[in-house]
């Protein structure tokens, strides 16, 4: 072997051993086709540019597709920092609506800083020559709540979907499709050419693979396309059966007040405990409620989304309440609606008594040092806040450019859930179909986190946005946000 082939060898081993380092990818023209009003039979060009900064990207992998099909599966062992690279892909036309799609870096693996921009979907109609109907989904208006369950769990599809045949649609049922069959369907009692309509479709979770929304599903509307009657969600996913050893219990109730009671206050005092969460390591538990509050009253309730072992073995809960002179019993309840499979059933629930000195007695002892300490729990509190609003209020349109909202999620306390799922909702009035997006984000004690949703320009005119985090919390008014949203004509108005 030579010395120069020696060196590139060395320099080969050095490049697949380093760290993967941080890169911006991005699209520098978004997908697009041609020709743009295609006919029947017609050579459909899909083609996107991609554009590597702030870094080299290696193993770099694009693919696409039309509809559910993929067509386009491609990997670049190295782009440079400041280097495109144009992808495309083509596609016999046939008549209806079809939707196509592009994504960069589907498995994270370039070091990618902001991945969730890197899906990107188009569209175009082919004309049909007879006059029947088409039942199209609009795969910006699919949602899946929650996106991450267990066997038993109730899950909600939403969708939007119109005929944009030139027939109308006689009756048809929508149904939810898990493994291969359909396990809960709703009927419509037909569709007339051009009207749109959306469904909220509830489903008792089974662990399949296939979990998908179909239109139609029955097959009964004769359709020139029926590609896009079918709409899933990768991130949709259920986890497997509760292992028997699972089990979650509650304990030291705080503030302890067996020895000291408690001064009378006149705000409210925060009431805690401890959940624990035993069982094997990588245990996950989804949706685990917890019900709290003092005996004989209306109790309060939280849930986490997601516990995991080994991270989330004891977690704090509290609620906040104004307690009266004597004895107050409380409460702690976990998995009070039974969804959850244990090892112990019997030891779910924590109840102790809080002591208050009465006003009218001579005033207890000075709390101990430690019973102070407890008594000062902070409550826990999320915030959430668009931080774009100025920028979001006058948008050049645009065919190539996303809409960007972007925000912060503010964190007081120590966060009662792993992970928070966030959801923004685009809503541009009559004649448009609001646009849903969602995001998991990693909440830490007393942090901001930063957010960011991408949503397609709309057209122009006034559109609002609305950011808001399903949780629990001292002050529910900030967990939510809105913004006005213009994208201004080519005049500027």
């Amino acid at each position: 072997m030579s010395a120069r082939s020696i060196l590139w060898t060395i320099l080969a081993m050095f490049l697949a051993a380093a760290p993967l380092a941080a890169v911006e990818i991005d699209w520098s023209v978004l997908p697009s086709h041609s020709p743009a009003e295609p006919a029947r039979g017609d050579t459909v060009t899909i083609s996107v540019e991609i554009s590597v900064s702030d870094g080299d990207a290696t193993n770099l992998r694009v693919i696409g597709g039309m509809d559910e099909t993929t067509i386009l599966d491609r990997t670049f062992a190295l782009v440079r920092s400041g280097e495109t690279r144009v992808v495309s892909f083509t596609y016999s036309a046939r008549p209806g609506s079809h939707n196509y799609w592009m994504n960069i870096d589907p498995d994270d693996v370039s070091g990618d800083v902001s991945p969730t921009n890197n899906l990107a979907r188009g569209g175009f109609r082919v004309a049909d020559p007879l006059s029947r109907p088409d039942l199209h989904i609009w795969w910006s208006s699919f949602s899946v709540v929650p996106t991450r369950f267990l066997a038993g769990d109730p899950v909600t599809f939403h969708v939007g979907f119109g005929n944009i045949g030139t027939a109308d649609a006689g009756p048809f049922d929508v149904g939810i499709r898990s493994g291969g069959v359909i396990v809960a369907r709703q009927r419509i009692d037909g569709m007339a050419a051009g009207a749109n309509t959306t469904v909220d479709l509830s489903w008792t979770a089974a662990c399949n693979e296939d979990n998908a929304l179909v239109v139609d599903c029955d097959n009964t509307v004769a359709e020139p396309n029926e590609e896009d009657n079918t709409v899933a969600d990768d991130r949709v996913h259920c986890d497997s059966s509760w292992h028997q050893s699972l089990n979650f219990t509650l304990d030291s109730l705080r503030p302890d007040t067996s020895r000291v009671p408690l001064e009378p206050r006149s705000g409210p005092t925060t009431v805690a405990a401890t959940l624990r969460f035993t069982g094997s390591e990588g245990s996950v538990a989804l949706n685990v409620r917890v019900e709290m509050g003092i005996v004989g009253g209306v109790p309060q309730v939280f849930t986490f989304p997601v516990l995991r072992l080994p991270d989330d073995a004891a977690r704090e809960v509290s609620f906040k309440t104004v307690l009266p002179a004597g004895n107050n019993r409380v409460f702690f309840e976990v998995d009070t609606d039974r969804r959850l499979a244990e090892m112990n059933e019997g030891d779910n629930r924590l109840e102790g008594v809080i002591r208050v000195t009465d006003p009218g007695r001579a005033p207890a002892p000075a709390p101990s040092a430690l019973t102070r300490a407890t008594v000062a729990i902070r409550p826990l509190n999320y915030g959430v806040a668009i931080t774009n609003k100025a920028e979001l209020a006058s948008l050049p349109p645009s065919r190539l450019l996303p809409l960007k909202v972007r925000g912060r999620l503010k964190v007081t306390g120590v966060p009662a859930a792993a992970k928070i799922t966030a959801s923004a909702t685009l809503d541009c009035g009559a004649g448009a179909l609001p646009v849903r997006r969602s995001l998991d984000l990693t909440p830490a004690a007393d942090a901001e986190v930063p957010f960011e949703f991408s949503f397609p320009m709309p057209a122009p005119g006034a559109c609002k946005v609305k950011v808001e985090i399903p949780v629990t919390d001292a002050d529910a008014a900030d967990n939510r946000d809105s913004a006005a949203v213009k994208v201004i004509t080519a005049k500027g108005k």
